[in-house]
């Protein structure tokens, strides 16, 4: 993806003004790109790696926000990654970001 590289996110802004001097203030606090969430490996796409991340917290019941929701496996939060969590990362199957 472009704008990606070692996985460090760049951010390129177009911004216009109709200033005398041509001068922009910006300030940017707490910015942060956003992924999809069945995406636990950061690489723009759900696919089999995702999956298999998945996988190795099946069925776990110990999920707490202590251990992030079972490293955010458990969407809904429920204290175990059951089926209900399938079906969500199911409806975000094969996604790919768009550039």
């Amino acid at each position: 993806m472009s704008g990606m590289m070692d996985s460090a996110y760049y951010v390129y802004i177009t911004a216009y003004t109709s200033s005398a001097d041509n001068r922009i203030a910006c300030n940017v606090d707490n910015f942060k790109i956003t992924t999809n969430k069945a995406n636990f490996n950061n690489d723009w796409t759900v696919n089999l790696l995702d999956f298999a991340g998945f996988a190795e917290q099946w069925i776990n019941s110990d999920c707490s926000g202590d251990n992030a929701w079972c490293q955010r496996r458990d969407f809904d939060e429920s204290g175990t990654v059951d089926v209900s969590d399938f079906a969500e990362f199911a409806e975000n199957w094969l996604w790919v970001a768009q550039p």
